[in-house]
């Protein structure tokens, strides 16, 4: 071994105290990293607190439940951006609104609705109610049909009038008369008679109409050679007719317009036409005592048995004698199935 030995013998005290400066007093070892300590950690300390470490951070790219990682800022503002800043909600039931409607607007929409409908079984005075279909069935099925007819219109009857009596109470009125005036101009047609063809407003087919000439209009005419001037009506086309000669400058002539459609012209086409018997081709009206004497048919026929059996149906309904034949005929103590 190669090495320099001191002697205490040999040194004096200052080389002692040299030699011994140079040296490290005993070293203290923490066996984990402490907080506040000078002293150094031990290997195997630095070891294990190592090991308790994530060696690398790893990052998830979104939020991920159940994940310990941290996320990435770009993740959470991705997140963030698919969030609503704040609900907006709608204070009534709007067609078409995709937002939330607030507890309010659902409770006032709901108060203006009907809870359920409530149906009677049988019609009921002062209800308001709707019936059931079986009701209505019932009510008209038991219904007096026959109908009490006017043969005259008569003041304050609720009851419908016959066809005729209206026909003689229509006989007897005026027609239809206005008073209206006609655009002539200067342009005619044809010669001697010469003519014109004129628009009244409001006229149709039925329409006679009678020129007045005022004074102004008849001078104009013994100016023109005009000997007379009459107005005819085609089918509801409306012409003027001079003799001798025809104006020769535009001028308004008053006029009156009848109506003459039914009462005046019997024998003429202009007669409304009134069936006496129901048809279900016809397009006129028909006669009140016609549609009488329909409904008495039918009160007479319509689903009515003379006789209660086992074959009856729903859809029928007995006579008061088939009723009062079926209880006469059951004694007291009989017993019968139906």
């Amino acid at each position: 071994m190669i090495g320099r030995i001191f002697t205490f013998g040999d040194m004096d005290p200052a080389s002692i105290a040299e030699a011994i400066a140079g040296k490290q007093d005993i070293l203290h070892f923490d066996n984990v990293p402490t907080e506040g300590s000078g002293n150094p950690v031990t290997s195997d300390g630095v070891a294990r607190a190592l090991a308790g470490k994530q060696s690398e951070l790893t990052f998830d790219s979104v939020p991920t439940a159940g994940s310990r990682n941290p996320v990435t800022s770009a993740g959470i503002r991705a997140a963030i951006d698919g969030k609503q800043d704040a609900l907006i909600f709608d204070g009534a039931p709007v067609s078409g609104s995709s937002r939330p409607i607030t507890s309010g607007g659902v409770f006032a929409a709901l108060s203006d609705k009907q809870n359920r409908l409530f149906f009677d079984s049988v019609p009921t005075r002062g209800s308001n109610n709707i019936l059931t279909s079986a009701a209505v069935y019932e009510a008209l099925r038991n219904a007096d049909v026959s109908v009490d007819v006017d043969e005259v219109p008569t003041a304050d009857s609720q009851n419908p009038v016959m066809s005729g009596g209206v026909y003689l109470a229509l006989s007897g009125k005026q027609d239809r008369i206005w008073r209206t005036t006609i655009s002539l101009t200067a342009d005619w047609t044809g010669s001697d008679p010469y003519a014109q063809v004129v628009t009244i407003p409001n006229t149709t087919q039925y329409s006679m109409v009678e020129l007045q000439p005022d004074i102004v209009a008849i001078q104009r005419f013994k100016q023109n050679g005009v000997d007379a001037m009459w107005v005819e009506n085609d089918n509801g086309v409306l012409t003027v007719y001079t003799l001798g000669a025809a104006p020769t400058t535009a001028m308004e002539i008053q006029c009156v317009v009848t109506e003459v459609g039914n009462a005046s012209s019997a024998g003429d086409d202009a007669v409304i036409s009134v069936d006496d018997v129901i048809s279900p081709t016809s397009s006129n009206p028909v006669q009140n005592r016609a549609i009488y004497a329909a409904l008495q048919a039918r009160e007479a026929s319509a689903n009515k048995v003379t006789a209660i059996s086992a074959a009856s149906t729903d859809d029928q309904y007995p006579s008061a004698k088939a009723v009062w034949e079926l209880f006469s005929a059951i004694a007291d103590g009989d017993s019968r199935n139906y």
